[in-house]
C-alpha cells in the first residue's frame, strides 16, 4: 500500500514537470479541496493543473510522517521510515497490553477485588476494607465465618453470580466454575478451626497468571502437589489464632514456591499488620498493603 503510495506521488511530480516543460500555457490554481490522512485533516498545499491536483513530496512526507524526502546525486530519493513506524507499532501494542490488565486490589484483612480487563469485577471474601463501589459480577466465599461472607456488602450486576464454599464442596466432591473467562478451582483449606467440609481455596487462573487465595487455613495436604501449578501469586493467612502462624506460613510459601507470596488476614480486626508483615521472612514474600493494588 504504502509503495503504490509513494509511486503514485512520484509519477505526479514526474508528469507535473513534464507538463511544465512541453505545455506552457496551462494554469495552475490552488487546491481549494481539503485534505486528511487517516481521518485528521491536514494542511496540505496543493495546485490543480488541467484537472490534476499536484502536491509537493515533502509536504506529503511531513503530512503522513512515513518518509523522507531528499537528493543524491540530482536524483529525488526517498526514505521510508520503518524505524518509526515500528515504534509506534511497539507503543499501540503497549497501550493495548496495559488497558488489557487484569488489577488485583487487596482490600484487607482476607478481602481481595479482581478487576478483569474485560470489566468485569471479582470479589473474594468481602468484608473489609475500601472498593466496594463498583458492582459485583462475580463474589467467591471460602467460608461462611462473618469476616469472609459480606456478600451483600458490594452492589451486585444483574447476573452477579454468587460461588460459595457450599457450591464448591457436593457430595460429588470439589466443584470447579468456568466464568468470565476464568478457571476456578476450590481446593483444601481446614485447620481446628475450620472444618475441611465447610472451607475452600480458590486457584484462581486469570489470562496466564494463576492465582491462590487460600482462605482460613493451616498447613494442607494438598499444598504439596500445588508447587508443580506454577502459582504466580499466592496469598496466605498468618494470625497465628484462626489460622497459621508467620513460621507454618513462612513453612508453606517454601512448600508452594509460587513466584510471589502475599500474607493476608495477618491480625483479626485489622486490616493490614506491618509489623507481622515484616516477619514474613520468605524469598517469594512480596507485602502488599490495604488498599494497594497491582497490576496482573
Amino acid at each position: 500500500m504504502k509503495k503504490n503510495f509513494i509511486t503514485g506521488f512520484l509519477s505526479g511530480a514526474l508528469v507535473f514537470g513534464t507538463i511544465g516543460a512541453l505545455a506552457a500555457g496551462l494554469v495552475a490554481t490552488p487546491n481549494t479541496y481539503p485534505v486528511q490522512v487517516n481521518g485528521s485533516d491536514v494542511n496540505v498545499e496543493g495546485y490543480n493543473i488541467n484537472d490534476y491536483t499536484y502536491f509537493k513530496l515533502r509536504d506529503v512526507a511531513d503530512a503522513v510522517g512515513g518518509f523522507d524526502v531528499g537528493f543524491d546525486n540530482d536524483t529525488i530519493v526517498l526514505t521510508t521510515d520503518t524505524k518509526q513506524e515500528s515504534q509506534k507499532e511497539q507503543e499501540q501494542e503497549q497501550q493495548k497490553e496495559e488497558k488489557s490488565m487484569a488489577k488485583l486490589l487487596y482490600q484487607g484483612h482476607g478481602s481481595v477485588k479482581l478487576t478483569l480487563a474485560t470489566g468485569e469485577v471479582v470479589y473474594i471474601d468481602p468484608y473489609a476494607g475500601e472498593g466496594y463501589d463498583d458492582e459485583a459480577d462475580l463474589i467467591l466465599v471460602t467460608h461462611q465465618h462473618p469476616d469472609h461472607n459480606k456478600i451483600d456488602l458490594p452492589p451486585h450486576a444483574e447476573n452477579c453470580v454468587i460461588f460459595q464454599n457450599s457450591d464448591a464442596i457436593t457430595d460429588d466432591g470439589y466443584q470447579n466454575l468456568d466464568i468470565y473467562g476464568l478457571h476456578i478451582e476450590p481446593v483444601q483449606a481446614y485447620n481446628q478451626n475450620h472444618d475441611v467440609t465447610q472451607c475452600v481455596g480458590y486457584l484462581v487462573t486469570v489470562g496466564d497468571k494463576l492465582l491462590y487465595f487460600a482462605g482460613d487455613t493451616s498447613k494442607t495436604e494438598q499444598m504439596a502437589e500445588l508447587k508443580d501449578r506454577n502459582i504466580d501469586y499466592a496469598f496466605l493467612p498468618m494470625d497465628g489464632r484462626f489460622n497459621m502462624d508467620v513460621d507454618e506460613a513462612i513453612e508453606c510459601a517454601e512448600l508452594i514456591q509460587a513466584k510471589h507470596t502475599v500474607p493476608y488476614h495477618m491480625s483479626p480486626g485489622s486490616l493490614f499488620d506491618a509489623e507481622r508483615a515484616a516477619l514474613f521472612n520468605t524469598p517469594s514474600a512480596l507485602i502488599i498493603e490495604a488498599g494497594e493494588e497491582i497490576e496482573l
